[in-house]
């Protein structure tokens, strides 16, 4: 097979050309296959040649390169921000041409929107002037991009004066020209300005700013004089102030500061004027930093400012030369100050005198003994309102804290044990809240402590039977839970006990027979159980024992009728059982005896008849039997007889009931009947309040009116509530407990003076 020549084809455009020309050269040399060599040699040689001509046939002559355009441009960093004047920033501009490829010698030119803040080199260095914001333009070509550059250098003394008008109502301030504008601090109202351009003096006197003092005012630094007197400035003095470092004159006087003054104040060793005057509850010794400062001007008159009682005070205040108060420390007026101040004083209904130079004892409300000390402090119904300050414990001399009805908030502190001579602690009628403080123990001479009407919770202290002097003791109406202690037993003078309207659980403490004082004993309204225990028979001077709406079984003692005192007897809605004691008969002295709604069973004792000061009685809806025992009828003093609801008492009233003066008499329910006979029925015509009166005798025809009107209750002494009689109500429970006689409530007023027999 022969051997071709082999063409390398360099020109990728022109190869078809090529390969024709080397085609052509093929089949003229198969044409002449018998010439020789050399021939054959030379063919190749035309072939060769013929393919480097026809390389270039149809084809253009070579393009000049193509130039690139911009067509946008990045800058980085963006945005900028500088917080130095003379702070520098290099800016990089990169420019893309349009085929979005990077143009690395690109003549990039830079403009500043404003040289007066932020300037720029031809490089993109960009350089703070001053405050502001400027936009660096980069332009290459007709294209063009911009980064905007802000300049903040932080300006402490701006940021003040900001901070001390957003905090002290400055859209309010009297005058407040260009405050917050863009304009230099110097042309602010009341401001003043040093060489360097820092705040030397702010004038804002008498320019209605309210509220607090922001502690950001620390931040100017070259600060020589603030005067901020006049306004209606409040809360505490800012402790930062002692950073002025640079301040002669410091004017707050006639505000509304309070607290005491901060003893950072003391490092202000350039101070030379200090007027702090008229802050009425600015309060409580001057720092002992002050010891530091060299003052000539001194005001602190009208405030409850004062001077530590000691010889390095007296000397630093015998330095200044121009004083105006500067007192020395009474420590008991500091306290009454702090208890003004925490009952919102301001407010009370009688505050005279109050936080004025006038000796403590004619501080309305207080008592003082002959050396000055506070021994009473006794404020009934003057708007108080707030929490007890422990500090009331400071008062060593103090006998009574009296502060009824009034409205008073949070714990009874337990710092109250340590008023060693306390012997009257009333506080009724408010909102306490939290638990009895069982250091209240500790009072070995309180002789009065009623805490009734709160929101008191948790148990009743058993250390309060510690109390040997306590005469009057009454948590009624609060939220107490828990039995009752049996320690109470042991408080030997005691004479009132109230505790009823809790949730008191458990029994009645038998201890309890063993307060041979008590007058007045008041359970009812709790969740107590068990039975009454005939200790309480031991009680000889008992007047009064209200044990109602409880859960009591059991029979009533018939020790009760050992006391020979009692007044009042009120033991209805319980669950008590057995017979009705005779030996109740023995109390010639009670006037009112409730029994209804009991278990009860058992015949009327006659004996009952022997009671003789008896005005009201009610057996109603117990399980009694037999009849009316005709004994009743000596009750000369009835008034009111209600034996509703006892289905098993039958029979005819008795005729000796013809004796008695009733107002009330209620049958209804029961199987007893009128004779019906003239005597009779003038006697129950002339009963104002009669309910289920039955003739004995079915055909005898109506004698009497079997019910009395509405308007009969009006006619009994005695019977209603606050705000007017009540008439017969449809609820006989109701109409029972009205009946039962005007109760009056521990904490009526009239009652805390005189007693309650």
């Amino acid at each position: 097979m022969e051997q071709r020549p082999f063409i390398v084809i360099a020109d990728t455009d022109n190869a078809a050309a090529i390969w024709m020309c080397w085609y052509l050269g093929i089949g003229y040399a198969s044409g002449r296959f018998a010439m020789n060599l050399l021939l054959r040699h030379f063919q190749y040689l035309m072939l060769c040649l013929c393919g480097l001509m026809l390389s270039g046939c149809g084809t253009d002559s070579p393009t000049e390169p193509e130039t690139p355009i911009p067509t946008r441009i990045t800058i980085s960093p963006s945005p900028v921000s500088l917080t130095a004047i003379g702070q520098i920033e290099q800016l990089t501009a990169t420019v893309f041409d349009q085929h979005d490829q990077t143009i690395t010698d690109a003549g990039v030119t830079w403009f500043s929107s404003s040289v007066a803040t932020v300037s720029v080199s031809a490089q993109g260095h960009v350089t703070a002037v001053m405050n502001g914001t400027a936009r660096i333009t980069a332009m290459a070509g007709s294209v063009t991009a911009f980064v905007d550059v802000t300049v903040q250098v932080p300006d402490p003394d701006r940021d003040a004066l900001v901070a001390l008008y957003n905090g002290t109502g400055g859209p309010d301030w009297i005058i407040q020209t260009n405050w917050l504008s863009d304009l230099p601090l110097r042309d602010w109202h009341g401001v003043s300005l040093n060489d360097d351009g820092r705040v030397e003096e702010l004038h804002l006197f008498d320019n209605n700013l309210k509220g607090s003092l922001p502690a950001e005012i620390a931040k100017l630094e070259e600060l020589r004089k603030l005067v901020l007197r006049n306004n209606e400035l409040t809360g505490y003095i800012p402790p930062e102030l002692g950073q002025l470092v640079n301040l002669r004159e410091l004017d707050l006087a006639h505000n509304g500061l309070t607290g005491n003054i901060p003893s950072e104040l003391g490092n202000l060793e350039n101070l030379i004027i200090l007027f702090v005057d008229a802050n009425r509850t600015l309060s409580g010794p001057l720092p002992r930093s002050f010891l530091h400062l060299t003052l000539s001007i001194m005001w602190d008159v009208g405030t409850q400012l004062c001077l530590p009682p000691d010889a390095a005070f007296r000397e630093w205040r015998d330095s200044i030369a121009n004083v105006r108060g500067l007192t020395e420390c009474n420590p008991e007026r500091n306290v009454l100050v702090t208890f003004y101040n925490s009952t919102n004083g301001e407010h009370w209904t009688i505050n005279t005198n109050w936080l004025s130079d006038a000796p403590l004892g004619e501080w309305y409300g207080v008592s003082t003994d002959a050396n000055g000390h506070v021994t009473a402090l006794v404020l009934n119904e003057n708007n108080l309102r707030g929490a007890l300050p422990p500090e009331l414990s400071r008062l060593r001399s103090l006998a009574s804290l009296v502060l009824r009805f009034n409205h008073l908030t949070g714990n009874i502190p337990p710092e109250f044990g340590q008023l060693e001579h306390l012997t009257r602690l009333e506080l009724p009628s408010n909102r306490l809240t939290g638990n009895i403080p069982p250091e209240l123990g500790q009072l070995k001479y309180l002789e009065t402590l009623p805490l009734l009407e709160n929101r008191l919770t948790g148990n009743i202290p058993p250390e309060l039977g510690q109390l040997k002097n306590l005469e009057w003791f009454s948590v009624s109406r609060n939220r107490l839970t828990g039995n009752i202690p049996p320690e109470l037993g042991q408080m030997d003078s005691l004479e009132r006990l109230f505790l009823y309207g809790n949730e008191l659980t458990g029994t009645i403490p038998v201890e309890f027979g063993q307060l041979k004082n008590l007058r007045v004993f008041e359970l009812f309204d709790n969740q107590l159980e068990g039975s009454i225990p005939p200790e309480l028979g031991q009680l000889k001077n008992l007047t009064r024992l209200l044990l109602f709406n409880n859960r009591l079984t059991g029979n009533i003692p018939p020790e009760l009728g050992q006391l020979e005192n009692l007044q009042t007897l009120w033991l209805d809605n319980n669950q008590l059982t057995g017979d009705i004691p005779p030996e109740l008969g023995q109390l010639e002295n009670l006037r009112t005896l409730w029994l209804y709604s009991n278990r009860l069973t058992g015949n009327i004792p006659g004996e009952l008849g022997r009671m003789h000061s008896l005005s009201r009685m009610s057996l109603s809806a117990n399980q009694l039997s037999g009849g009316i025992p005709e004994e009743l009828g000596d009750l000369e003093n009835l008034a009111v007889l209600l034996l509703r609801d006892i289905a098993e008492l039958s029979g005819p009233l008795p005729r000796s009931f013809t004796q008695l003066d009733l107002l009330v008499l209620w049958l209804e329910g029961t199987g007893v009947c009128v004779p019906p006979d003239e005597v009779f029925s003038t006697w129950m015509n002339g009963i104002p309040n009669r309910r289920g009166i039955v003739s004995c005798d079915p055909e005898a025809g109506t004698l009497i009116s079997t019910e009395s009107g509405d308007e009969a209750f009006q006619l009994v002494p005695g019977i209603g509530v606050a705000g007017g009689a009540y008439g017969i109500s449809t609820d006989l429970e109701e109409a029972e407990n009205i009946l039962r006689g005007q109760w009056v409530p521990e904490n009526d007023r009239s009652s805390f003076q005189l007693g309650l027999d």
